[in-house]
């Protein structure tokens, strides 16, 4: 049987086999919920209802990031790994070393926006 570990906001830590189901109790006290689900599309309400994780609203485009709400992390990975935290307005992407970054934007429980972007 499968199972999944919930965290406490919901989102899926990982997955579990068990040979036989282990008793309710013990279900319960680790967070754990029968099935397999995608963490990416998938998280859990309090009383452990399947939910669809919505779309995140941002985009990309001519090194514009739109759509990333104030208060939420940005990460670039590149050669030279940068986080900052928005602050609601558009925000102008600029690269002085050529070179491939990863542009991550995680607000939960939307679904993750990452792009992978290459500089020359």
């Amino acid at each position: 049987m499968r199972y999944v570990k919930v965290d406490v906001n919901g989102g899926i830590i990982s997955s579990i086999s068990y040979s036989s189901p282990p008793p309710a109790e013990f279900l319960t006290a680790q967070s754990l919920v029968e099935g397999e689900f995608d963490a990416d599309s998938t998280y859990f309400s309090e009383s452990f209802d399947v939910l669809q994780r919505p779309p995140h609203g941002i985009s990309l485009a001519s090194g514009v990031l739109k759509g990333v709400p104030s208060g939420v992390p940005v990460k670039i990975k590149g050669s030279a790994g940068l986080q900052f935290v928005a602050d609601g307005t558009d925000i102008t992407l600029n690269f002085d070393v050529s070179g491939v970054y990863e542009i991550e934007v995680e607000n939960w429980p939307s679904k993750v926006f990452r792009e992978v972007i290459n500089v020359s």
